[in-house]
């Protein structure tokens, strides 16, 4: 056997100590990353009160403890109707008394709609990274835009911890109308039952569906059809699926753009992508809603969307007319049957023992 040369061996030492080197520095990364959110998470925890304390509470407004109750209906209807597993979710509070806990960062390519992906152990790649410690995100933020990435920031409403934890009710989430605040509830609670490691979008589009249709299911059984509750959601559902729609439509514009003009010199391509992203919002603002009011935020904000934003509306919407179809086609409109059908191919493989 021939033996390695001392510049070779030496050049083999340095290689395997890079590769070592590189390893550790990820998963102290991770690691890093890992406790924060562990420490978010548990200080959140700690705040929890339960129900019975807020309900015996005379300075806590009424209001809000018939929204509080309410979400137990909600529950009730996910359970009873739509097959769930009962869990401990939202019977306990967390007042955070009107600041934000937990923002959420994503990001794309400059000029092609390929989205920036972490990789989590357990859960595989994801297209979005979670941060209840502001100075992390806005630390990754620097970097990522740093490397010439387009970065998104949003806060969060809710999350799920798939069925690990109790997942609190938070007070912003009692902010929102009973047709807003039951899709929230579904969606996030669909999280626990159907759950795919490395597959943000099948979740996340699953959960919307689950959330909009089991939400006006909910609102038409407990308030009936005419009522100002499901018109309101309904309402909001219709033009919400024009925006996404007009979206995505612009989307699949927006790669062939990318495409057909990957050759031109970048402060050429800068310019017309601008002008791209003026011709979309210019449009969105065009559409015929029957509540515009609706999505102002959307409207008022002056600055261009950028790629991760069509991404992050795709991760969310892409899937919903597939959905539309298959329910329709496979399962007659029985949306339990459908779910069930989720339910049995996927189920929730972070979390079996839930």
């Amino acid at each position: 056997m021939r033996k390695l040369p001392n510049r070779s061996k030496k050049n083999l030492a340095k290689l395997s100590l890079l590769i070592v080197t590189l390893f550790y520095a990820f998963q102290f990364e991770m690691l890093w990353y890992g406790a924060s959110q562990l420490k978010g998470q548990l200080s959140i925890l700690a705040k929890r009160q339960p129900i019975s304390e807020i309900m015996a509470d005379d300075s806590f407004p009424d209001s809000l403890k018939t929204k509080i109750m309410f979400i137990d209906t909600i529950k009730e209807f996910c359970v009873q109707e739509l097959g769930f597993k009962p869990n401990e979710n939202y019977t306990q509070v967390v007042n955070l008394e009107g600041k934000p806990v937990l923002w959420t960062l994503s990001a794309s390519q400059p000029y092609a709609l390929e989205p920036y992906l972490w990789d989590y152990p357990i859960l595989g790649k994801m297209g979005y990274k979670g941060y209840f410690d502001s100075l992390m995100l806005a630390d990754e933020k620097y970097w990522l835009e740093a490397k010439g990435f387009d970065v998104c920031e949003g806060e969060v409403l809710a999350w799920s911890t798939l069925g690990f934890l109790s997942d609190p009710l938070l007070s912003s989430m009692l902010a929102l109308n009973k047709g807003r605040l039951a899709r929230l509830i579904i969606h996030e609670l669909t999280h626990s039952e159907v759950f795919v490691n490395d597959d943000a979008d099948l979740n996340e589009n699953f959960a919307t569906f689950i959330g909009d249709k089991g939400s006006l299911i909910f609102l038409k059984q407990r308030f009936g059809a005419s009522s100002k509750e499901y018109q309101e959601l309904k309402t909001y559902l219709g033009d919400l699926k024009i925006l996404a729609n007009y979206t995505i439509t612009f989307k699949k514009e927006l790669e062939e753009f990318y495409e057909t003009n990957s050759g031109l010199p970048l402060a050429e391509l800068e310019n017309l992508k601008q002008q791209k992203m003026a011709e979309y919002m210019n449009t969105l603002k065009g559409q015929k809603l029957e509540n515009p009011s609706a999505f102002e935020s959307l409207f008022e904000n002056e600055k261009l969307p950028k790629n991760c934003f069509f991404n992050d509306l795709g991760m969310y919407r892409n899937n919903q007319q597939q959905f539309e179809e298959e329910l329709a086609k496979n399962y007659k409109e029985d949306l339990v049957a459908f779910l069930n059908s989720y339910k049995a191919k996927y189920g929730n493989k972070i979390n079996p023992f839930r």
